[in-house]
C-alpha cells in the first residue's frame, strides 16, 4: 500500500490503514505471520478506497470478519445471479446493497 499511495514512510500507510479499516472502508486482512494485506481489487489505482464499495463494506463489516467478507465480495453471488458482488457495486450498486443485505439477513 505504500508504495500505491506514493509514501515512503510504511509506519504512515499502516496508520492510514487502520483508520480505514476501522471506518470499514475496506478489508484489511491478517495473515498468519502477522502482516497485514489490502486485497487490491477494492481500492484505486492510487491507493484509495473504491467508493462504491464502502456501502458493502459497511454491511458486509457490520457482521463478518475480513475473510469471510472478502470472500462473499470477491465470488459469484447466488444472490447476484452468478455475478460477482465487487464488480457489480461498479455498475449496479443498489442491486450490489440488496445482495449483500439478504445474504446476511439468510445467514
Amino acid at each position: 500500500m505504500a508504495a500505491r499511495r506514493g509514501e515512503p514512510d510504511v509506519g504512515t500507510t499502516a496508520a492510514w490503514v487502520a483508520t480505514q479499516q476501522r471506518q470499514r472502508a475496506f478489508i484489511a486482512l491478517r495473515l498468519g505471520d502477522g502482516t497485514i494485506r489490502v486485497p487490491t481489487c477494492q481500492v484505486t489505482a492510487g491507493g484509495d478506497p473504491r467508493p462504491e464499495l464502502r456501502p458493502l463494506l459497511g454491511v458486509l463489516l457490520s457482521r463478518l470478519d475480513g475473510w469471510a467478507a472478502w470472500t462473499w465480495l470477491t465470488a459469484p453471488s447466488s444472490y447476484l445471479s452468478g455475478d460477482v458482488p465487487e464488480e457489480i457495486a461498479t455498475t449496479e450498486p443498489a442491486r450490489a446493497l440488496r445482495a449483500a443485505e439478504r445474504f446476511l439477513a439468510d445467514g
